[in-house]
């Protein structure tokens, strides 16, 4: 059955605005004669899915980017609080006859839990080692521990820097998929609008702009093969045109006397993901009645 459940466009998920948008980029020429749409619909048209899946592409990456940074600052601030606890455990020792120095550090208070109010706890260890230091006490945090929290507390803050600006990008990115989703939304009422008005709401071509289908069903006849099959060499994808009461498609490919299937679904399209693109291939559609018969053979070499 075709996977678009309403034309209700607000309410796609990212995954079926993408397939909706594929559709218009894949048939939107071959009916703009018969449709006629605006100048703005038609440009928009040509480059809506291209447009959007750049958008998507780009927030998926800076939000990847975003949880990578937020892992690395986790790491971090285990790192940094595992020399805190080490100095904290040997400093009650060095400071065993030195109560009122010890109680500089702050050692016995609660150590916090959230992260922004640990980076002060480590800074007045280092702070108090300094003041010790100045006062010429002979009973001291060895200087290797204080460098490695000074070192690791240093990692930390780039970290947390770091963790600052990639959920930035990601706020930002997410915001302008958002708009285009949103903007993309009111093309697709705009496109709706005009094919009712130019070509009727009980006709099934609407379904080549990624839309539901409103003619209702009646006797249900043996589908037609598919025509225009052809290949975008540039995306690595192999398209044909919808038929008229398909549910389904079924591609394969002619290995001599053997026919492999590479792709069946309601999609009028399939993408290479690799490049084994090359052969001898034909589609047929399906549906309640079961499979029409092939379309003429398409050879890619």
């Amino acid at each position: 059955m075709n996977h678009f459940s309403d034309n209700r466009f607000n309410t796609d998920s990212i995954s079926v605005r993408l397939s909706r948008l594929m559709k218009i980029k894949s048939n939107f020429t071959r009916i703009q004669s018969e449709l006629q749409s605006p100048d703005y619909i038609a440009a928009w048209a040509v480059t809506a899915y291209d447009d959007f899946y750049k958008v998507v592409v780009e927030q998926e990456y800076r939000a990847k980017l975003s949880t990578i940074a937020t892992a690395i600052l986790d790491e971090k601030f285990r790192e940094t609080e595992s020399v805190y606890q080490s100095i904290k455990m040997l400093a009650r020792s060095i400071y065993g006859n030195d109560p009122v120095n010890l109680k500089e550090f702050d050692f016995d208070s609660r150590f916090p839990y959230r992260k922004n109010d640990k980076l002060p706890r480590f800074n007045k260890v280092i702070s108090v080692h300094e003041r010790h230091v100045a006062m010429g006490l002979t009973h001291l945090i060895p200087d290797d521990l204080i460098l490695r929290l000074i070192a690791a507390k240093t990692e930390l803050e780039t970290a947390i820097n770091d963790q600052s600006l990639k959920n930035t990008e990601a706020e930002r990115a997410l915001m302008l998929r958002n708009e285009r989703f949103r903007s993309d939304t009111d093309k697709l009422v705009e496109l709706r609008s005009w094919f009712y008005l130019k070509m009727g709401r009980d006709n099934f071509k609407i379904q080549f702009l990624g839309m539901r289908n409103p003619k209702k069903a009646g006797r249900i006849d043996k589908v037609n093969p598919p025509d225009g099959l052809e290949f975008d060499w540039e995306n690595k994808i192999l398209k044909w045109n919808l038929v008229e009461k398909a549910t389904s498609y079924q591609l394969v490919r002619e290995d001599e006397e053997k026919l492999d299937e590479i792709y069946q679904g309601a999609d009028n399209f399939y993408k290479f993901r690799d490049n084994n693109y090359l052969g001898n291939f034909k589609v047929r559609a399906r549906n309640l009645k079961g499979f029409g018969e092939f379309c003429e053979v398409l050879e890619i070499i």
